[in-house]
């Protein structure tokens, strides 16, 4: 990002858990969304037929438990007031109703509102998938898709494919508050909305440089846009896109204002 001196984002959503009309916009200081993981897993057992199970270690038997298993990390080891997810989102394995499979491969993601706490959740996964497979005989392997490096605002270097959370810097916000309020009225915009479980690559941005990130609503029943985001039925009231626009057109032109006062750095 260079000499940057702030970054600023926005995000088209019907609400996240909670509905956020069209024309809305909320944001809230500090962590705003999630860091993220993810996983592949294979499990890999022995193979036969279905009428002989006792003759094969069965990879599906195995993998049901290991999902099991994955939700007590949250719901038995993190703090009832940490925010956590674990979900294994696909399983597949066979292809045959009498046939069982040599391997079954699971997918999924995991998440907090730290990257410390992200961390933390990878170890503890590794440790269960691992250890599951072994209590049923089979072999197991787990890839958390790590290997793109990335330098933070501390001048830290990992290596992820992961997001870290998405943290908004309390003056760059208040901005984009007042920036907000200028266009959609203040009645409109909602600065205290809960933090979420969604991962935002716009984190990257603002974890090199000041930021903030914003939510514009575009929940209407009238014309159907009231699915989730990712959601099969997804689709978005193109009357927002204007608002989202002028959002940040707006932005850029008070932090500029801001930067000739002095109060600032000069580049966006």
């Amino acid at each position: 990002l260079g000499t940057a001196g702030a970054v600023f984002g926005v995000h088209v959503t019907p609400g996240f858990g909670a509905t956020l009309p069209v024309g809305h916009v909320a944001t809230c200081p500090g962590v705003m969304m999630a860091a993220t993981g993810i996983f592949h897993i294979n499990v890999t057992g022995r193979g036969g037929h279905a009428a002989a199970p006792h003759q094969t270690i069965d990879p599906v038997v195995c993998s049901s438990a290991i999902v099991l298993a994955l939700q007590s990390i949250v719901s038995r080891r993190v703090n009832p007031l940490d925010a956590a997810v674990v979900s294994v989102s696909s399983i597949h394995g066979g292809h045959a109703h009498n046939v069982i499979p040599n391997v079954v491969n699971l997918k999924g993601t995991f998440r907090g509102l730290s990257s410390d706490l992200v961390g933390w959740l990878q170890g503890q996964i590794e440790s269960t998938v691992m250890s599951t497979a072994s209590a049923h005989g089979c072999s197991a392997s787990i890839d958390f898709m790590e290997g793109v490096e990335h330098t933070n605002s501390k001048g830290e270097h990992y290596k992820t494919f992961n997001y870290p959370a998405v943290v908004n810097e309390p003056q760059v916000m208040n901005l984009a508050v007042d920036v907000a309020s200028s266009i959609v009225g203040a009645e409109k915009v909602h600065s205290d909305m809960t933090p979420i479980m969604g991962g935002e690559d716009f984190a990257f941005f603002a974890d090199s440089v000041p930021g903030v990130f914003l939510h514009l609503g575009h929940h209407n029943e009238e014309k159907g846009t009231i699915a989730a985001n990712h959601h099969p039925d997804f689709k978005v009231d193109e009357d927002v896109l204007p608002i989202g626009a002028a959002l940040h057109a707006e932005f850029a032109l008070k932090w500029l204002q801001q930067a000739a006062r002095g109060n600032t750095k000069e580049e966006l």
